[in-house]
């Protein structure tokens, strides 16, 4: 049987370690970043929030690029010892790479099993949160609205600041269609609904329905709906992708 061929669409410098990954357990792998991002110059209320470390209670950081401006724009802008403070602060990350990224500043971040927003809101340190407590979001324009919503249902304080902004990569609008169509893959990852709306501008150029694997249960179930294939991941890490892969590999072998 030929190998499965899964089309990679995480973002091109969180892409290679996957397609590594993935190549060496036998997988075909194309790469079709579906997002890049652009740092946001910071409008003033937010800029004035992002140095008023002492303010929130949590800190919830959505992906590693918030997670690496943020703390760029910390040691810019404040004085060490007020960083060394915000350190102390209780730190949630969306996921296993976004706590990587602020581990090398020396913060430890709660990070859930689902590394969605589903899995956030599942962590006992988001759900002991009170009335009138206070939550720092970083995340870029446009993030989904589930976790805000959820918090503010409950009169939790937040306040949240856009580090940059989406979009879909030039090479992707220009090639993407022609690399969709000579790819004709068995698996497509998407790994989040920001992701899932640049694919559907290209979903149209696929030979053959794929199965998806999506991270977050709402855009699961939207495919669902649609009638698609998906697998729910409770994580983006290589290992864990590779095993699903694996047993659907089993699945259509039988």
């Amino acid at each position: 049987m030929a190998a499965i061929c899964v089309l990679n669409t995480r973002p091109k410098d969180r892409a290679a370690p996957l397609t590594h990954a993935l190549m060496m357990a036998g997988f075909k792998v194309v790469e079709l970043p579906l997002l890049d991002y652009t740092p946001c110059v910071l409008p003033p209320e937010q800029a004035g929030w992002a140095l008023q470390m002492d303010w929130p209670d949590c800190i919830f950081v959505a992906s590693p690029e918030a997670a690496r401006l943020g703390i760029d724009f910390l040691h810019q802008y404040l004085e060490p010892a007020l960083v060394d403070a915000a350190k102390r602060c209780t730190w949630v990350a969306v996921g296993q790479a976004t706590a990587a990224v602020l581990a090398r500043d020396n913060i430890m971040a709660h990070v859930p099993a689902q590394e969605a927003s589903e899995g956030v809101l599942a962590l006992p340190v988001m759900q002991h949160l009170q009335a009138g407590q206070r939550v720092l979001i970083w995340r870029g324009q446009g993030g989904r609205a589930l976790l805000p919503d959820d918090l503010q249902a409950r009169s939790v304080y937040m306040r949240i600041i856009e580090w940059y902004v989406r979009g879909m990569p030039l090479d992707t609008k220009v090639n993407g269609p022609r690399i969709l169509h000579e790819a004709a893959p068995d698996i497509v990852l998407l790994s989040s609904a920001e992701s899932y709306q640049y694919w559907q501008r290209l979903a149209p150029c696929l030979i053959k329905t794929p199965i998806f694997l999506v991270r977050g249960q709402t855009l699961a179930d939207e495919l669902i709906a649609q009638g698609q294939r998906v697998v729910n991941l409770a994580s983006l890490q290589p290992q864990d992708i590779i095993r699903i892969l694996q047993q659907i590999h089993l699945i259509t072998e039988s």
